[in-house]
Order: C-alpha cells, then sequence, then structure tokens
C-alpha cells in the first residue's frame, strides 16, 4: 500500500477545510435565512437554488473530471486545456440557463413574484450562472494542481460575502438573496482576477477529448443531482414550497455530515485517474478500500449523533415550528451513512474512463428513485420522500459494490471490518491513507 506522510496542512486537509467553509458558511446562511423569512418564502428559494444547483452540477460534469484527467495525463498543455474548457462551459452554460428559465415558469415563481419581478429576477439569475461557470472553471484547475489552500480562500470569499450581505439587510426576498448571489460571485471572480492561473488558447482536439469524456460526467452528474433533488422537485409539484421547507431542513443537517465525504473524494479523484492511467489496479484497489474506510470511521459517529439526537438538533436549529423535519432526519442520517459506496463507485468509472457506465447506472437509479417518490408520497407526506430516497440508495448500493468488484479486486467485508483497526495503526504512526 502507498501512503504519503502528509504535513499538517497537505493537500487533503485544505481539500477538508474548503469543504468545511462552503458548507459551514452556507448552512450559517440558512440558518439566518431561516430566521429572517417566512416558511413559504424559505420554500420557494430552496426550489430556486435546487434548480440552479442540478444545473450547476451538470456543467460542472461536463467540465472538471474530464479536465483535470487531461491535466494529469497533458500537464503542459495547461493554456489549450483551459482555453478549450472554457470555450464548452459558455456553451454549456447557456443552454443551460434557457432551460432553467423554462423551469422558473414551470414552478411558479412568475406567480409568486410577479411578471416585472420576475424579470428582473431573470436578469441576476442570467449574470450569476456565468459567473459561477468561470469560477468553477478556474477551481478545477486548482484541484488537479492540488492547490485547494487558494480553494479554500475562493469558497470564503463567496461564503462570506453572501452571509454578511443578509446579515446587512433588513429584511429577505427573492430578488434581493438573488442579488446578494449575484454579488458574491462577482467577488470571486474578482479574486481569481488577482490570482491569475494561465493563458486561454482553444484546441480543437482537446475541445473534442473534453466533450466525448464530459458528456457522459454531466449525464452522470446531472443524474446525480436529480436523484439528490428528486425528493425537493417532487414535493415542490405535489405539496408545495412549505413541505419542501420542512424537507430542506433536515437535507441542511445532514450536508453538513457530508462534508468528510465530498473533501476526501474531491482529493482523491486525481490520484484515482493517475493510476488508472497508469493501469496499475492493485493500487487503484488500494487507494479505494483506505479512502472508502477513512470516510466511514468520520462519518459514522456523525450519522449516530443525528440519529439519536435528531429532535433535540432541529429544535436547537430551526425551533418548534419544524420539529416534523427531525424524524426525516433520523431516516436521512442513514441515507448519509449510506452514500460513501455510491460516491466512490463513480468517481471510480470516471477514473478507468467508463463515465458512460457511471451515467447509465445513475439512470436507472434516478428513474426508481422517482417512481418510488411518486408511490409513497401519497402516502406519507414529506415522510414518503425519506423511505423512497433510503429504499432506492440502499438497493443501489448493494448492487453497485458487486458490479465494482467484477472490475476491481475489492474486499467489501474486508472495508469494513478492517476500517477502525487499520485508522488507528496509520493514526500511531501520523500517516494519513492514499
Amino acid at each position: 500500500m502507498k501512503t504519503l506522510n502528509l504535513s499538517l496542512l497537505g493537500p487533503k486537509q485544505y481539500s477538508i477545510v474548503a469543504y468545511t467553509v462552503q458548507l459551514g458558511l452556507g448552512f450559517l446562511s440558512f440558518l439566518i435565512v431561516l430566521r429572517k423569512c417566512s416558511v413559504e418564502l424559505l420554500g420557494w428559494w430552496v426550489l430556486y437554488m435546487s434548480l440552479i444547483s442540478i444545473a450547476d452540477q451538470a456543467r460542472n460534469g461536463l467540465i472538471q473530471n474530464g479536465m483535470i484527467r487531461l491535466l494529469k495525463k497533458h500537464p503542459r498543455q495547461l493554456a489549450q486545456i483551459y482555453g478549450s474548457a472554457l470555450s464548452l462551459t459558455w456553451m454549456a452554460s447557456l443552454c443551460l440557463a434557457l432551460i432553467l428559465m423554462s423551469i422558473f415558469w414551470f414552478y411558479g415563481i412568475v406567480a409568486y413574484l410577479g411578471e416585472g419581478s420576475f424579470l428582473l429576477l431573470l436578469l441576476l439569475f442570467i449574470n450569476s450562472f456565468f459567473l459561477q461557470a468561470y469560477c468553477k472553471l478556474r477551481e478545477s484547475i486548482l484541484m488537479s494542481r492540488l492547490a485547494f489552500g487558494r480553494l479554500v480562500i475562493s469558497k470564503l470569499s463567496f461564503g462570506l460575502s453572501f452571509v454578511i450581505g443578509i446579515l446587512v439587510l433588513p429584511s429577505l426576498s427573492m430578488l434581493n438573496l438573488a442579488f446578494l448571489q449575484l454579488l458574491a460571485w462577482l467577488v470571486n471572480t474578482i479574486l481569481f482576477w488577482v490570482f491569475p492561473i494561465g493563458q486561454a488558447q482553444w484546441n480543437k482536439k482537446l475541445f473534442l477529448d473534453l466533450w466525448r469524456f464530459g458528456r457522459f460526467t454531466m449525464g452522470t452528474n446531472l443524474g446525480s443531482m436529480i436523484y439528490n433533488k428528486m425528493d425537493v422537485l417532487l414535493l415542490g409539484s405535489l405539496m408545495g414550497p412549505m413541505a419542501v421547507a420542512i424537507y430542506n431542513v433536515a437535507t441542511r443537517l445532514t450536508n453538513i455530515v457530508e462534508i468528510p465525504l465530498s473533501s476526501i473524494a474531491q482529493y482523491l479523484y486525481p490520484q484515482f485517474a493517475k493510476s488508472a492511467i497508469q493501469q496499475n489496479t492493485k493500487q487503484l484497489s488500494q487507494q479505494y478500500e483506505y479512502g472508502l474506510q477513512l470516510v466511514i470511521v468520520v462519518m459514522t459517529p456523525l450519522c449516530l449523533g443525528l440519529f439519536f439526537f435528531a429532535d433535540f438538533i432541529v429544535e436547537l436549529v430551526a425551533g418548534a415550528a419544524y420539529q416534523e423535519s427531525a424524524i426525516i432526519l433520523k431516516i436521512l442520517a442513514i441515507v448519509v451513512w449510506l452514500k460513501p459506496w455510491g460516491r466512490f463507485l463513480g468517481i471510480t468509472l470516471d477514473a478507468i474512463n467508463k463515465p458512460d457506465w457511471n451515467f447509465y447506472f445513475l439512470l436507472c437509479w434516478t428513474i426508481v428513485n422517482a417512481i418510488l417518490n411518486l408511490l409513497f408520497i401519497p402516502f406519507w407526506g414529506v415522510l414518503g420522500v425519506a423511505f423512497a430516497t433510503l429504499l432506492s440508495l440502499f438497493m443501489s448500493t448493494l448492487i453497485g459494490q458487486y458490479w465494482l468488484s467484477t472490475m476491481l479486486p475489492v474486499g467489501h467485508i474486508r472495508i469494513l471490518l478492517n476500517a477502525w483497526p487499520t485508522y488507528f495503526k496509520q493514526m500511531k504512526t501520523r500517516k494519513i491513507w492514499i
């Protein structure tokens, strides 16, 4: 097994800090919005942001993994890779923005705001969406270089700008929240001009390489976000924004617990890709096992805490008005504990150059999840969404891990049995896995 003796502030630690900052400030902004707006406004804002996050992840999937893979394969072609990725992300942003504008109308935001205010919201959204595309592209370059220290600065600039804005405003509405989001991305954009990364040169071959690889990871990311946001989208359609607000309190709390998973997966993907390019199957399997063990060790006590103290946590964070979220939080705590297997399966399939397999697998389970939601919501309401998510994720985890074992010599029982002993052994030697 290959181990790296990482310093206190090595790439993996900075990666964890970056995601902690992003989700921590996001959670803080959510708490402030929760206190300063009505349940209905919170529901509309959650729906609006859920739709944007789906589009952003689709666009990010088109660019990020393929770009990192190319930079690992051709490190001296940064300018050409960057220029090709930039043109592709602008094209994707334009298409996705047009789709989103029609979906906003479908969900009734125009009826909620009025025609004039809705047009202003669209103007704010379009500018924000394109600035976000530029910033996410630059962040992908930082990740390929394992320059997670600068990534921390990027997350801080956006998160603090938004938090300060909502603290200063005496009251909140959809329009001023959208304006503050635009302002935060503008601050982030200026920051990237202060820390330049490189010149942009378009290259047709690299552009097509990015598209061929990225179209499947885009589909995978899109399917993943729809899978994760299916509950919110169906609740908004079937039960309205107030049900969305109640459910979102529980999902926001579970997002905090997912910080180790997101940050470690982000750190591991470039290394998975390097092992796959070198055709070192044994090393890739070891990286998979030890990385998954690390996530399990970190997340297990957090998920147990959410499960056993759900009522206290919800009342402390959101108040008595959202107490219905407690039982949902207990179910989602189990869901979160299962998520690492699916996430690691996805980045492994991308690393071994099988993004199409990843896409088709996720598409299948997105459809299953949608069917289960449609079956369960009429019977159990908001609670039915949590049950549907848990059942579909449990089935996909079992099938996905069996499927992975046919491609890599991964020992799933070994992962579970050796997680804690291996972790403590590594801590004694002051080495971090991978």
